[in-house]
């Protein structure tokens, strides 16, 4: 029996799109930080699984909150099927109301 393996990772981002004179596109602010862990079983399978919260505001619009839980297996799924699965829940929610003026 091969030895075990489990990691930890974390993400954390930050992104600013802002939009010069190009009223069909919307400023954009949006962070988001997240927690994964891989846990080995044996040399021909792994377990993963992960929780992300992210955060988007435009500036036209309403903000939003993502939040997003996975887990799933890889490597040998099956005797003669190697591959990924992976299922997911995917949570958003509006946090506050659009915004009617830019700061003057």
């Amino acid at each position: 029996m091969s030895p075990t393996v489990t990691s930890l990772t974390s993400i954390l981002g930050y992104s600013l799109k802002d939009y010069i004179n190009t009223p069909g596109l919307a400023n954009l602010a949006s962070y988001n930080a997240g927690l994964n862990l891989a846990y080995t079983i044996n040399s021909a399978r792994d377990l993963f699984m992960g929780y992300n919260f992210g955060s988007n505001k435009p500036r036209a619009t309403a903000a939003s909150t993502i939040t997003r839980f996975n887990v799933g297996v890889e490597g040998k799924i099956l005797p003669k099927l190697n591959g990924t699965v992976s299922i997911a829940m995917n949570w958003k929610f509006r946090t506050d109301q659009p915004t009617t003026a830019l700061a003057q």
